[in-house]
């Protein structure tokens, strides 16, 4: 059996403009059997990205990429730029799983710049990672191969989580969802986990952790609990949870067990 080819990069200085010659004969000599990506380090520059996008292009077998903690300390345009042109990048490759976290991506800004949007996810294979309405209009006539969503510590916040929760109905195969550290509040997190329970019920790990799960919530949360059958973890600490809460919770949790 053919072993996978993981191409890693890892920034190892205060920034990155450019690979190294040594990691343009590495891509070139595995793009047809490079199946994930890894850029480590948070000093990636949007020149870096302009060069490494004509590359990406030609990993026909690219399922995976994570690109998690990379622009850590750039300027709030440089940012989206960055990960716009990695998203171009991406366009007609069947990748199941993407990790943008952790980039300081703010909803609002992106919205107003209209970065990251029309060419970002014209595509079946590209789940939003900081949402907004445009994407959301466009995932709707996408299919549903992704996997694995990771949209954490992006300060997604009330309007972030809902407009995420638009975008459910798209990804009925959807297994995995963490968007812990966003600043989620009641609003946002029912509209989340209502669009959750009615779409995507296999799911098999949620993680929400530090966001606020409010009393409200809690029957919400617990619905969904029920209802996903395969659920084999959950991760729901430091959500401001109370006593009572957390007894209809493992009421719930119990009857997945069942």
């Amino acid at each position: 059996m053919e072993q996978i080819y993981t191409f890693t990069i890892e920034s190892k200085k205060q920034n990155i403009d450019a690979l190294t010659e040594e990691y343009q004969q590495e891509f070139r000599a595995n793009a047809d059997k490079c199946e994930i990506i890894i850029l480590k380090g948070n000093s990636y520059s949007k020149q870096f990205f302009n060069q490494f996008s004509e590359y990406i292009t030609t990993a026909k077998e690219m399922r995976k990429i994570n690109a998690n903690d990379i622009v850590v300390g750039k300027g709030k345009d440089e940012i989206p730029q960055s990960l716009q042109i990695l998203g171009n990048s991406l366009i007609g490759l069947n990748i199941l799983s993407l990790d943008l976290s952790n980039n300081a991506l703010i909803l609002l800004e992106l919205r107003h710049q209209n970065l990251f949007l029309n060419k970002l996810i014209n595509y079946k294979d590209f789940f939003q990672i900081i949402v907004v309405q445009e994407l959301e209009e466009q995932l709707r006539f996408q299919k549903d191969y992704k996997k694995e969503n990771i949209i954490s510590r992006n300060r997604a916040e009330c309007d972030g989580a809902i407009e995420i929760s638009k975008a459910f109905p798209t990804c009925k195969k959807l297994k995995e969802l963490h968007i812990y550290q966003n600043g989620i509040k009641q609003i946002g997190m029912i509209e989340l986990l209502v669009s959750l329970n009615k779409n995507c019920t296999e799911l098999t790990t949620i993680d929400i952790r530090d966001n606020f799960v409010h009393e409200p919530t809690t029957q919400v949360l617990s619905d969904l609990i029920t209802n996903c059958i395969h659920l084999t973890a959950i991760n729901i600490s430091d959500c401001n949870i109370q006593g009572k809460q957390n007894k209809q919770i493992l009421e719930a949790l119990t009857k997945l067990r069942k």
